[in-house]
């Protein structure tokens, strides 16, 4: 089966990230980069499993919770990501787009607890996460430091294709209102990583990783990041394991097409839908903004 090869370029610098992920293996120099991005657009290939996404996560998986432990199979398995997993990135997103389905909720965990079984039971979108996960164990923390207005603004753009249509800079306040009124309210307080992560376990084993933690390295865990990457086109995902394993190199992935995918079908409005892309590309850049250090690049596919 011929696969037509992605065509990704560096667009960006987080310049507003704080992070320490990233200092140790920079791409030093124009070549650097220019191989970095052609060994992603390699890497970029089919979905094996459309009904999920994984954590954007740049460390290779070594196993998962069913029992799955073969390099081969681990290497070949190609999913959409989003920090933090399928559930709880909507859920966030949701949060902050003050989105029907969750509008009642009074903390993050049942916002949680309403989104993770919506999605599979209305869509049959599978949950997913692994262990020692950054983006939960950062759920207050993300919202709590706020990227400046401008450069969120500028960061949104990567992944929200802006129009005439809408005042884009109006819905972006007005999630970061929410957020903020959500925060003050200790909203997002109560949020447990372990509690999340048993849930998934309990109910999707199959898509829960152990990923290479390194618990010797208290600076970053094996975290050896050098981009991230976001992936736009439908039904292809980053080969996080091969990508590693065939270059040396790692980096962190976001599917674009899975955030427009969801949004469309958990948005009951064109307005709707719009604040929930935007919550989710919110999403993306806070956490990724306390993970990766200032300046990390960003790449991503040209479709």
């Amino acid at each position: 089966m011929h696969v037509e090869q992605a065509s990704v370029a560096k667009l960006a610098e987080l310049d507003f990230a704080f992070g320490k992920v990233g200092q140790r293996h920079p791409l030093g120099s124009p070549e650097a980069e220019q191989e970095h991005a052609y060994q992603l657009s390699v890497h970029t290939l089919p979905l094996t499993q459309a009904n999920t996404a994984g954590c954007g996560d740049d460390r290779p998986a070594i196993g998962l919770a069913d029992g799955t432990n073969d390099p081969l199979v681990l290497r070949e398995r190609i999913v959409s990501q989003l920090f933090g997993g399928l559930g709880l990135a909507t859920a966030k997103a949701l949060v902050s787009a003050d989105a029907a389905i969750v509008k009642d909720a009074k903390s993050m965990w049942e916002a949680y607890e309403i989104v993770s079984p919506f999605l599979y039971k209305e869509f049959g979108e599978e949950d997913a996460g692994h262990a020692v996960c950054g983006a939960s164990g950062s759920v207050e923390k993300s919202v709590a430091h706020e990227i400046p207005h401008e450069s969120l603004v500028a960061g949104i753009g990567l992944f929200v294709p802006f129009s005439a249509d809408y005042d884009h800079n109006a819905y972006i306040q007005r999630n970061t209102n929410t957020k903020r009124a959500r925060l003050e309210s200790g909203f997002y307080g109560g949020w447990d990583p372990a509690k999340h992560q048993d849930y998934l376990i309990s109910r999707f084993p199959q898509n829960f990783s152990f990923l290479a933690d390194d618990p010797d390295d208290h600076e970053t865990r094996g975290h050896n990041g050098s981009s991230i990457y976001v992936v736009t086109s439908e039904n292809r995902g980053f080969a996080t394991n091969a990508f590693n394993e065939n270059t040396g190199q790692q980096a962190f992935s976001v599917t674009q097409a899975k955030m427009h995918q969801l949004a469309y079908k958990l948005g009951g409005s064109p307005e709707e839908r719009l604040r929930i892309l935007i919550g989710f590309a919110d999403d993306a850049l806070h956490v990724g903004a306390g993970i990766v250090t200032k300046g990390m690049p960003v790449f991503k596919e040209e479709t």
